[in-house]
């Protein structure tokens, strides 16, 4: 990662977030669901966010995670170049890994579009 999109993240940055309790509550949605979206390469960034890399069907960069003063956090979808192309705010933990994954993964008509891509039938 570059200088340039190092500093792009850290503007982004908000209170102190526990990366592994974030990573525990993502896993808690579901592990299947993390795994469709080829999930990888967590880091904690400075202790003030959750990054990681993700390839799904509607979304392919990073998702960052932070944690705003009022105990909700905000999910920041980026490109490869770390800019901004989606922001989720007031994520509730019980909803962070469904509503994350209706932005990277989850289609209108997600059986029919996996039974595509793979060419199942």
């Amino acid at each position: 990662m570059t200088s340039e999109n190092v500093k792009k993240i850290e503007s982004l940055l908000k209170d102190v977030l526990n990366a592994q309790e974030t990573l525990l509550q993502l896993r808690a949605g579901g592990v299947s669901i993390l795994m469709s979206w080829g999930a990888r390469d967590y880091v904690n960034f400075q202790g003030k966010g959750l990054l990681f890399k993700v390839s799904g069907f509607k979304h392919k960069g990073y998702v960052l995670i932070t944690l705003d003063y009022n105990d909700t956090y905000t999910v920041y979808l980026l490109d490869y170049k770390c800019e901004i192309k989606e922001t989720l705010e007031m994520v509730y933990c019980d909803e962070l890994t469904d509503r994350i994954d209706s932005y990277v993964e989850k289609t209108d008509n997600y059986e029919a579009t996996v039974k595509k891509e793979y060419g199942w039938k």
